[in-house]
């Protein structure tokens, strides 16, 4: 048996006395103190319309960048451009069109922070000089409002570069136009569960230089875009190794991603993916900042010229490849049989209406034979568990203070896991915790099956139960662990 758990990769680099110009090492540098220039009060990625827009209107008192209205949502929600430099290379940089994925947008504010001082950023005057940039930050406002993908149409806006419905993708489209761009960051998110290539990594972040057509063809400026991607990995392959991967180059026709690079504009995909720990994506917003310093250096000083395609084409791509839970070769009892299957969970975020705060709810993906996948979980148990569904408390708490009068870890040791209660939040139901608090009408005893969430122990073969699975995750038994999460869930409901 094996208990093995994706971990967080986090760079630790000795910090030096000075900033060195060179830009072999800008990608490093930028990481390494990113936290000088990161934009205050915005730690989680649930953040609102105006909360952007109060930091883009203070940029209006910096004469070096330009700051207009772009236009207007559906819901009537301002959409600003913000330009900055006067060189002659146009790059159009949008960030958010899908409106429950931004970490591009807090890494953008940490970039104008950063080429608002040139103490942080000597190359700032370079850039300024040989470069035009254009953002057009929170594409869709509306969207992420509610911290969801599409627009308050519910029309993908990525998937509107052709009849162009929404008055967002007009915005988009207007500015490509009007700047013809030589280049185009197209700034994205991808799910937790995407592996680089088949590996049990995580994609960290991920690069895509979309096709025109679907043959796939290259010409000269996408070839242009895979050189800079190609540079950029091996930079990130300092700070994340073998977890920088490609998204799928499938020609999608009504994608502005694909188009751009169809109307002649070298456009690069730049998508955060996930590291386990980082719930909230401030690695990756670091990850993603100092990759895009990196990029439009290697723009202004043309250093992608020199760059193989082969380093683009070595990119392994994006598999969805992992899960949360992976458990494997268990036994699962169906009438008087026992049968060997292994079991996966993923976790669903749901997120309350205001848009703000969100729980994790599991449910059981696939049944089978399933030794493909990875997963940031395993547990092997090689033939010798039982799955035992757990049992329900025979009395209907009140509330979480009830539970002070509880021997619950007895309970959870002797086969009890499961609480109903008469009042009971959301993150109460699904909190982080060896134990499933659960309304009258729920039923966190259900049986195993496909889309279903039950609450169950691992059982091994002389009877002790060594692991507890609440929404998908698995606690060991055997050890302390569970116990402090569960004290923590008691302490929670009774503040």
């Amino acid at each position: 048996m094996i208990h093995w758990r994706l971990t967080l990769f986090i760079l630790v680099i000795g910090v030096t006395p000075s900033l060195p110009a060179q830009s072999s090492d800008l990608m490093r540098r930028m990481y390494r103190h990113h936290e000088e220039v990161k934009e205050a009060g915005l730690d989680e990625r649930r953040f609102k319309h105006s909360d952007i827009l109060a930091r883009i209107n203070a940029l209006s008192a910096d004469p070096a960048f330009g700051v207009s209205t772009a236009g207007h949502s559906v819901q009537g929600r301002e959409i600003r451009a913000v330009s900055w430099g006067s060189g002659p290379t146009t790059v159009l940089l949008w960030t958010q069109m899908h409106g429950d994925e931004p970490t591009a947008t807090l890494a953008t504010l940490d970039l104008w922070n950063a080429l608002q001082d040139e103490a942080f950023l000597p190359e700032a005057a370079k850039l300024k000089e040989r470069l035009t940039l254009v953002f057009l930050p929170l594409l869709n406002p509306d969207g992420a409002e509610v911290y969801e993908r599409q627009n308050a149409l519910g029309i993908d806006l990525n998937r509107d570069a052709l009849r162009l419905t929404s008055p967002e993708a007009q915005i988009l489209k207007h500015w490509r136009d009007s700047l013809d761009a030589d280049w185009g960051f197209n700034l994205h998110d991808q799910h937790r569960y995407y592996s680089a290539g088949i590996s049990n990594l995580t994609s960290a972040i991920a690069f895509l230089a979309p096709p025109p057509d679907v043959s796939r063809s290259k010409p000269p400026h996408r070839q242009d875009a895979m050189r800079l991607i190609g540079g950029l990995s091996n930079g990130l392959q300092k700070l994340i190794p073998d977890q920088v991967a490609k998204y799928s180059d499938t020609f999608e026709p009504r994608a502005f991603g694909d188009n751009f690079t169809k109307w002649g504009t070298r456009t690069i995909l730049i998508e955060a993916g996930w590291l386990p720990g980082d719930d909230e994506k401030q690695i990756l917003r670091r990850l993603y900042f100092a990759t895009l310093v990196a990029a439009l250096d290697g723009i202004a000083k043309k250093t992608y010229i020199d760059e193989p395609i082969s380093t683009y084409n070595d990119i392994p791509f994006n598999q969805n490849h992992l899960t949360d839970l992976l458990l494997k070769e268990v036994h699962i009892q169906a009438g008087r049989s026992t049968y060997l299957v292994d079991i996966i969970f993923k976790h669903k975020e749901e997120t309350s209406p205001d848009g703000r705060t969100w729980v994790r709810k599991a449910q059981i993906e696939e049944i089978g034979d399933l030794s493909p996948y990875g997963a940031y979980t395993i547990l092997e148990g090689e033939g010798k568990w039982l799955i035992v569904p757990a049992r329900t408390h025979p009395h209907v708490m009140i509330d979480m203070a009830e539970l002070r009068e509880e021997p619950l870890t007895d309970l959870i040791l002797s086969g009890t896991a499961i609480i109903r209660m008469g009042q009971v939040t959301l993150a109460e139901r699904y909190a982080d915790a060896p134990l499933a608090v659960r309304r009258l009408d729920d039923n966190a005893s259900e049986p195993i099956g496909l889309g279903s969430n039950p609450t169950f122990y691992l059982q091994d073969e002389k009877g002790n139960y060594r692991y507890l699975i609440v929404n998908g995750k698995a606690w060991d038994l055997r050890g302390e662990e569970w116990k402090s999460d569960l004290q923590r869930l008691i302490a929670k409901g009774l503040d």
